[in-house]
């Protein structure tokens, strides 16, 4: 059975005052993101980089899972590519390459956005 310290609630943390070292471009928002993920850091996956009024339960189902999660443990990023415009102001497509510890790759494209207020990344896709 899997520890219930992993469940995420169902409310995001209030917006806060952005720490320092908060990610200020696309490709710094996606190394962080990429970079969580392989630290298996759930809560600070969501907590910097949720999308606002989705349930902390989706990403629950989406990373908590222990065979994802045991993938994704350790995961190196290879490189990041050259952001591009997606579908509307703040919004970005970030190439990656990253290499998980069985030595596999993967090449894909990571949607984030910025939101224009608190100049929070969030995280939309493409993992």
């Amino acid at each position: 059975s899997q520890p219930r310290d992993l469940k995420w609630g169902a409310e995001q943390p209030p917006a806060a005052a952005l720490a320092e070292d908060y990610p200020k471009t696309p490709e710094g928002a996606t190394k962080g993101i990429l970079e969580t993920l392989g630290r298996g850091d759930w809560n600070a996956l969501f907590t910097n980089f949720a999308e606002p009024g989705v349930p902390r339960e989706v990403y629950d189902k989406m990373f908590s899972d222990p065979a994802k999660s045991n993938y994704l443990a350790g995961l190196e990023i290879v490189s990041l590519g050259e952001p591009t415009n997606s579908f509307g102001p703040n919004m970005w497509f970030v190439p990656y390459k990253i290499r998980f510890k069985d030595g596999t790759e993967k090449e894909f494209r990571l949607h984030i956005a910025q939101d224009s207020n608190s100049q929070r990344w969030i995280f939309k896709g493409g993992f």
